[in-house]
């Protein structure tokens, strides 16, 4: 019997959480195959100590170890995964493990790493050297297996087995590449419901990126929404130190060749010249030239990491360096009195469906998109999917940036059309600009109704400083197959050309999931749009929307409105 077998569990676990160098153990405890296959020390990297420090925060914060990790191709994070679930199996009495790869083939390596610490295990601080009963090789029949002599025991299995997990309770559960499984949500289902949820239990979720509309990226979403268990862990290409290339020619010279992409990228990650030149490979021999495989393979930043599997429909450089910002406070509208006046105001709620990024300024003129949802969204079956989203967008006219939103799931429409109508009057009376469509007629009746001013909604087939009361069927903004590409083509130029600031990480998402499919530019599946439309809306708001113009520019939109209506246009030097 070794002397961990005489040990309670809470002493073992005290002895192992008190080895507080976790590089020192690794390199001084544990061997690990190299690139070149030689058995070296385990010498913890940028990817690996990330994590350690993920888990020296739960540890504080007195949190299961729960985490999800995105990261680039080769960072050596499912060794780290792999590292810190043996220890917490192999020294503890009674833990089970399984490690989860997305074939046989990478169960069987992943498994490798379990075994070779096991194997290449020399005892430190006190820690005695484990006694392994068993340890089978994995096949595609068998798992890989080991057991220790205090009862604890790890083993492995593939993707392709969706019972996997079932059987019995699991503390500690690896599931490696975890976006290409092939039927994910089945098996973490049956998983999930094998993991106690107490303070010593580990959920590893490590993949890099594929795509969007699966489940992977479902719980990255979550993840970074604070809508799940998971802690969110992010590692891009440029924080791994071997992605770095000697530079072909002189450093003058190679920085002379610097496309206009690559000094951004440089200034947005701080890259030196030998990443740059990696970078410039990488692209044109791992990724066979295609800056979208980049992306996906190395992503610098999570926006960049899922791919659509369309061709993007925005340009996505112009979205890669739009200036994103968390909201400076996010809840729901309400209304306050002061006297016989109304005031609105923000109540806090960290799930509220109203983010603000700018409050109201005196003196500024604003513009609403508002997209209605038209119902519930269908599959290609005809199935129901999921529930339509309505949104609207609140742009600051004078300078086109993005300063607050609402977004809504499975909307009323008179519900809806109030809340714009109250974002409207908190915002200066701002101009409004609804999609007329389906429900949308529903919101235009509802602002006739209750008053708001009809020279501030939108009115088809007018010009800028037209006076004339809109009529009823010319309110809201039409969409059909001619009007909606025009619509969604002017937002596409002002993106590429940098005329529109957008800050909401949700609104710059589903720019980066609006996609050519089937020949015309959507949403890709499993993703939403209601943000883009809405956008697309306020965008086109912009033009008829009220602003602080000088005398000369409103004299001049007279004499515009006068030769479009056949009056004569005087002409001199204050028109020129």
């Amino acid at each position: 019997m070794s002397e961990l077998a005489n040990l309670s569990a809470d002493e073992v676990r005290r002895r192992v959480m008190r080895i507080r160098d976790d590089a020192a153990f690794c390199r001084e405890a544990l061997n690990i195959r190299n690139e070149q296959g030689q058995k070296v020390p385990l010498e913890l990297q940028p990817a690996q100590l990330k994590l350690l420090r993920l888990e020296r925060k739960c540890e504080r914060l007195g949190k299961p170890l729960w985490f999800i990790y995105l990261k680039a191709r080769q960072v050596r994070a499912s060794t780290a995964v792999a590292k810190t679930i043996w220890r917490r199996i192999a020294f503890w009495p009674g833990q089970t493990g399984m490690c989860v790869g997305d074939t046989y083939r990478s169960a069987k390596s992943l498994w490798g790493y379990y075994h070779q610490f096991d194997d290449s295990y020399r005892a430190f601080e006190g820690l005695m050297k484990l006694r392994t009963l068993r340890s089978i090789e994995p096949t595609q029949t068998t798992a890989g297996f080991i057991k220790w002599e205090q009862d604890s025991e790890l083993e492995t299995a593939s993707a392709n087995s969706v019972t996997a997990g079932r059987s019995k309770p699991i503390r500690h559960l690896q599931l490696s590449e975890y976006a290409f499984y092939r039927d994910a949500a089945t098996l973490m289902t049956g998983i999930m419901a094998s993991i106690p949820k107490d303070l010593y239990t580990t959920l590893a979720i490590e993949s890099t990126p594929n795509g969007v509309g699966n489940p992977y990226y479902d719980e990255w979403m979550r993840a970074i929404e604070g809508k799940s268990e998971l802690e969110a862990i992010f590692f891009g290409w440029h924080e791994e130190p071997k992605y770095t290339r000697v530079l072909p020619c002189d450093p003058a010279e190679f920085q002379r060749s610097l496309t206009d992409e690559e000094w951004a990228e440089k200034q947005k990650y701080s890259l030196n010249l030998e990443q740059l030149c990696w970078r410039r490979y990488a692209i044109n021999t791992l990724c066979e030239g295609s800056m979208d495989r980049f992306h996906q393979e190395y992503p610098g930043c999570p926006e960049e990491a899922f791919l659509a599997s369309g061709r993007p429909f925005f340009d996505m450089g112009a979205v890669g360096r739009m200036a994103r910002q968390e909201p400076v406070d996010t809840g729901d509208l309400a209304e306050i009195h002061v006297g016989p006046q109304r005031r609105w105001t923000v109540r806090h709620n960290e799930n509220g469906r109203l983010r603000l990024f700018r409050h109201p300024q005196a003196g500024h003129y604003y513009c609403i998109g508002a997209d209605i949802g038209n119902g519930r969204q269908t599959n290609d079956d005809g199935r129901n999917l999921k529930p339509d989203w309505s949104a609207a967008q609140i742009l600051d006219v004078d300078t086109a940036e993005e300063v607050a939103l609402f977004e809504q799931e499975d909307a009323i429409p008179d519900d809806f059309a109030a809340t714009v109508a109250s974002l409207g009057e908190w915002y200066n009376e701002a101009f409004l600009t609804p999609e007329r469509n389906s429900f949308g007629e529903v919101v235009v009746l509802w602002l006739m109704r209750n008053n708001y001013p009809l020279d501030k909604v939108y009115a088809t087939g007018r010009v800028p400083g037209d006076k004339r009361p809109p009529e009823y069927h010319q309110l809201g903004y039409l969409t059909n197959r001619v009007t909606r590409p025009a619509l969604i083509g002017q937002l596409q130029g002002a993106v590429a050309a940098g005329s529109i600031i957008v800050h909401d990480p949700h609104t710059i998402h589903q720019l980066r999931t609006f996609v050519w499919l089937n020949g015309k530019p959507q949403a890709q599946p499993g993703s939403k749009d209601d943000l883009v439309l809405s956008l697309a809306l306020a965008w086109e708001g912009l033009r008829f929307a009220p602003r602080a113009e000088t005398q000369w520019q409103v004299r001049r939109a007279h004499a515009s409105y006068g030769t479009q209506y056949g009056k004569s246009e005087k002409k001199g030097p204050e028109y020129e």
